[in-house]
């Protein structure tokens, strides 16, 4: 307990009185201290000290301490590094047996016959599933073509003529051979040509029957006969005639370029044409032998005999011809030299380029198609008596009064109308030219 002492106001100076008792009145004071500190205020800087002392001694009294000072000392900092090692990752290793090839040798492996016999029976019926299932699938193909009419021209014939064939060039003519189309001897008959070209007719009559022909570029046109003559005409005038390029039947006339004609015949020569105005002029020969054969259909190797040749095919890049006992050759226009490609066994009377190779008809009548490998030939189960023609991939051909398109891609019959056409061809913007048995010539569109 703090106490102010009334009588040292005059000194200025205050005393602090304590009275301590031991809890009686009047006993004796025990001697004791008492240490007081004064703070000024909340910030703990201390203002005045006391020490006091109670009991026999007087109290003794400190002012104004001085104040007090604070030391620190800090303490240094220690760096220290601490690294660690990448912990290597656990790895497995584990090898594979190496695999061992075992070769077995067929000797001594005996197969049965009646293995043998089943796989060819099994693939022959599979063979002749494919077939079935081929005309199947013709059969319901949604996308059938038609044949669309646009105009018919009725020609004229004062004297019944068998047809051999109708041809069409870039200025929309047409002409006709009429004759007969085969011959098993020396040529007896009368042949005639016949053209249209802007509503008019021409006619050409021929000592023998015409078996090709040929436009020119100057509105002529070029026929071949029977007994190896070749004519120059122009409309109804014959402007020249050959006068022994070929002594048999000649069987083909293309053009390999714009002015040079090959011709080819059954005597087995080429013959390369140059066109002048009013007549042909023989510029090359060569003689196509027994010895050029394939060695599939080769017999012997003469080099006198000559084989005829029934067919010419291709374009002014390419050009194909074809002998009667079914070779095929690539003809260099150059120098006329043939190298072979292959064969048809059964022989050839007609030959198209397509594609797959080369579409090809027998003398029977049935219609191949032979691979570019020369080796691979492919029976399209079709037949035709009449010369045929083609569109692209479109084969075209007339069998039984029947018009037929087939498909050489997918194989299939795309095409079929009954129309009794004598002879057909394609013009120039692609459409059918026909004639019938009543020599009617129609056009007609094709529409799928």
């Amino acid at each position: 307990m703090r106490q102010q002492h009334e009588g040292d106001k005059e000194s200025g100076q205050e005393d602090l009185g304590v009275s301590c008792r031991n809890g009686r009145t009047g006993a004796k004071p025990q001697k004791g201290y008492l240490v007081g500190i004064f703070f000024e205020n909340s910030n703990l800087s201390p203002k005045k000290i006391f020490h006091l002392s109670y009991g026999a001694e007087s109290i003794g009294r400190i002012d104004s301490a001085p104040s007090w000072t604070k030391k620190t000392v800090t303490m240094p900092l220690v760096s220290l590094d601490v690294g660690t090692d990448v912990i290597e990752g656990p790895s497995v290793g584990c090898q594979a047996e190496q695999q061992v090839e075992e070769k077995l040798s067929g000797r001594g492996l005996v197969i049965d016959e009646r293995v043998i016999q089943l796989v060819i029976e099994t693939i022959s019926q599979v063979e002749a599933e494919q077939r079935f299932f081929g005309r199947l699938d013709a059969l319901l193909l949604e996308e059938k073509i038609t044949l669309i009419p646009k105009r018919t021209i009725r020609l004229e014939m004062t004297e019944k003529m068998p047809l051999i064939s109708l041809k069409t060039d870039r200025t929309g003519r047409i002409a006709i051979l009429l004759g007969h189309l085969k011959h098993e001897s020396w040529c007896s008959h009368t042949g005639r040509l016949v053209v249209y070209h802007r509503g008019k007719f021409f006619t050409i009559h021929f000592s023998s029957c015409p078996t090709q022909m040929v436009f020119a570029p100057q509105q002529q046109v070029i026929v071949a006969t029977a007994t190896g003559e070749i004519f120059l005409t122009l409309d109804d005038e014959i402007l020249w005639t050959s006068d022994s390029m070929h002594n048999q039947s000649v069987t083909g006339l293309r053009w390999v370029s714009s002015q040079l004609l090959l011709s080819t015949a059954l005597d087995g020569r080429l013959i390369l044409s140059s066109l002048k105005a009013t007549s042909l002029e023989a510029i090359k020969s060569v003689n196509v032998t027994i010895n050029d054969l394939p060695r599939s259909v080769r017999r012997s190797n003469s080099s006198i005999k000559r084989a005829g040749i029934v067919a010419v095919t291709g374009n002014r890049n390419e050009v194909f011809v074809a002998s009667e006992t079914g070779a095929v050759w690539n003809l260099n226009p150059d120098d006329l030299s043939v190298q072979p490609i292959g064969a048809d066994p059964e022989g050839i009377e007609q030959l198209f380029s397509c594609s797959s190779g080369f579409v090809n008809v027998t003398p029977e009548g049935l219609i191949k198609l032979l691979h570019k490998d020369g080796v691979t030939i492919e029976s399209l189960d079709a037949f035709t008596d009449r010369p045929a023609c083609i569109r692209k991939s479109l084969f075209l051909f007339i069998n039984n009064g029947e018009i037929i398109g087939l498909d050489l891609d997918l194989r299939m019959v795309v095409l079929r109308e009954r129309r009794d056409f004598l002879a057909i061809d394609i013009d120039v913007n692609g459409d059918l030219v026909a004639i019938d048995t009543n020599f009617s010539i129609s056009e007609y569109q094709f529409s799928t």
